[in-house]
């Protein structure tokens, strides 16, 4: 079983304004697999990472068009988000619960 943590990637200063709120998920364990994938990058990457969720809440409050070299569905209501580095490319996992919450659970990298 996974529970939710909260995070403050737009969340508290758009919550008001129907704009999407990013959480992660964790373990039993109280691991959170998001947040460990993110530590294992070099500084750049995780900012690439983070800018890149950032900039998808963004459209997807505004109700963009996502195009699917960022985000495509994989499969049941999971959906990967990816983002290009320079060498190789990271796909986080996520899904959508109710009140416009989305949730990162898992991540992976590929070389290109």
């Amino acid at each position: 079983m996974a529970k939710i943590v909260k995070t403050d990637i737009g969340n508290e200063q758009n919550a008001t304004h129907g704009a999407f709120r990013v959480e992660f998920v964790s373990t039993l364990g109280s691991r959170l697999p998001f947040q460990e994938f993110l530590e294992a990058l070099s500084i750049e990457e995780r900012a690439e990472v983070l800018a890149m969720i950032e900039e998808f809440r963004r459209l997807r409050t505004q109700t963009a068009s996502i195009l699917e070299s960022i985000s495509k569905a994989l499969s049941d209501g999971i959906f990967g988000l990816r983002t290009r580095h320079r060498n190789r490319i990271s796909c986080s996992l996520y899904f959508y619960m109710s009140g416009k919450k989305i949730l990162n659970s898992s991540c992976k990298c590929e070389r290109l």
